[in-house]
């Protein structure tokens, strides 16, 4: 897990390097365009999702007892109805809706071969991504995030370099590309490694109907998630927002995108949920409850502390790295970091709910996010505080939700509601009072930075976010020679 974890960093920063060149080496128009396509393709991937990032795991996860080969023909037919769902998808998508969402965004037929083949490319990437980890490749994991984010860098320069231009077309082709060449290096990686496995010895049969259920359970969660993801807010904001803020919406939301995708409880949840599926039944309930809480506590304590500490340099931020334009949109970087644990919260959730075959909550969440999502469709009238404020909303009543079914239940992956609501206030509160202050020193915004992360960090001390058995889990990642030191802190 440590393995795991510590090679995101680096994408990480890569990542967020490559929305930064973004922004900067390209027309805002082109901008803009280029974040409207790729959030079609990712509400494309969910629509046509399938529940695979549920399934996949079972798949793989169950190899020991239905043997390499049931395992790599019920993976492969996972994959080849996902290229025909989300090939069928992000076409109807492009031509019943993107190419006449807005008349000052330059998006025509020509965009609808390169847009397909990227929405393909980053969803088949999610599938070989979910099969690999649940293999426990790590180490290629790592690699290939690096790989892959580290490609869409050197692209944007190089083609910034030799023709002094970057367009939508250009930053759509770059990234389809890049999820190309890593899906295939994960496909093929894993293939291998499926028929390297021993078969059993006395292998069981797959059960359909389960994983039918399990596929369609997980996918209807995947539509209630979609109904608020950043892609959503931003394909309605479109048609209501001019290409400079729709641009600035979009950066914002891909860097907290960007920032969501390394967090260490989002980067937990693809390895705790193949674990729980591949040993849930050799591990005790204390155990599990701890792998699927820690997740989203530690997203939930960065995401507080990011943005109490972020929003009084808004302003100096969107300066340096962004566009002058942006700036009188500073409070958004605070605003777009606090969706980002109550995200992983659902998903950990969502584990939670497979696991004791709560399938209702989920099906009674996708209800909450109807409503959510016929909100998103009046953004011209909601505004665009409430809009990024809206997914924080939605995600918790689903979990609500999902709690409440598992009251009967051992497995418990939220606790501490009420110091988590208490967190979140004071976290909303510091972003909305600190980002809405006008600093032009440089010093002073630094000082009430480092003040507002310390107090935040101070108030989640003090009301005990974590238990001992997550903290005892979160010392397993560590290095040896700090996790001795740790450990011997929390005997005493």
């Amino acid at each position: 897990m440590g393995i795991y974890l510590t090679g995101r960093v680096g994408a990480l920063l890569l990542a967020l390097l490559f929305q930064v060149l973004a922004v900067r080496l390209a027309p805002t128009v082109e901008y803009a365009t280029f974040s409207v396509l790729l959030a079609g393709g990712s509400v494309a991937n969910t629509v046509a999702g399938l529940g695979s990032q549920r399934l996949i795991p079972k798949i793989i996860g169950a190899l020991e007892r239905w043997g390499p080969a049931r395992s790599g023909q019920l993976f492969l037919t996972v994959l080849l109805l996902r290229v025909v769902a989300i090939c069928t998808v992000s076409a109807l998508l492009f031509y019943a809706y993107l190419r006449g969402i807005d008349t000052s965004l330059p998006i025509s037929s020509r965009y609808a071969v390169p847009f397909i083949y990227a929405a393909l490319t980053m969803s088949i990437y999610v599938d070989v991504e979910a099969a690999s980890q649940t293999l426990r490749q790590q180490r290629l994991s790592r690699t290939v995030a690096l790989s892959d984010v580290a490609g869409r860098c050197i692209g944007v320069v190089t083609l910034y370099a030799v023709t002094g231009r970057v367009t939508a077309m250009a930053l759509i082709l770059i990234i389809g590309s890049t999820q190309f060449v890593a899906s295939a290096v994960l496909f093929l990686t894993t293939m291998r490694e499926l028929r390297r496995r021993a078969l059993p010895d006395n292998p069981s049969t797959a059960n359909t109907r389960e994983l039918l259920h399990l596929a369609f359970a997980a996918y209807v969660g995947g539509l209630a998630w979609v109904a608020t993801a950043p892609s959503t807010l931003r394909l309605f904001a479109a048609s209501v927002l001019q290409p400079t803020a729709l641009a600035t919406l979009a950066f914002v939301q891909s860097l907290g995108a960007s920032v969501q995708r390394y967090t260490p409880g989002f980067m937990l949840m693809p390895y705790v949920e193949a674990q729980i599926m591949r040993e849930g039944h050799e591990l005790t309930t204390s155990e599990v409850n701890a792998r699927l809480t820690l997740p989203w506590k530690i997203d939930l304590a960065l995401a507080l502390v990011i943005s109490a500490g972020l929003a009084p340099m808004g302003q100096l931020l969107f300066t340096a790295i962004g566009r002058p334009q942006f700036v009188g949109y500073a409070i958004f970087l605070a605003l777009v970091v606090l969706p980002i644990p109550t995200a992983t919260m659902y998903r950990s959730g969502e584990v939670a709910a497979v696991l004791a075959e709560r399938y209702g909550a989920m099906f009674r969440g996708a209800f909450v996010s109807v409503i959510a999502f016929c909100i998103v469709t009046q953004a011209n009238r909601i505004g665009i505080v409430a809009l990024l404020l809206l997914p924080v909303i939605d995600n918790c009543l689903k979990c609500i939700l999902i709690g409440r079914s598992l009251e009967d239940s051992a497995v418990r992956p939220f606790t501490n509601w009420r110091s988590v609501l208490l967190l979140f206030s004071a976290g909303a509160a510091s972003a909305l009072l600190c980002g809405t202050m006008v600093h032009q020193s440089f010093g002073y915004s630094v000082i009430l930075s480092l003040l507002a992360a310390a107090l935040m960090s101070g108030l989640i001390v003090a009301l005990r976010l974590f238990s001992r058995s997550e903290l005892l889990m979160l010392v397993s990642i560590l290095p040896p020679n700090v996790a001795g030191s740790a450990r011997t802190w929390l005997a005493r």
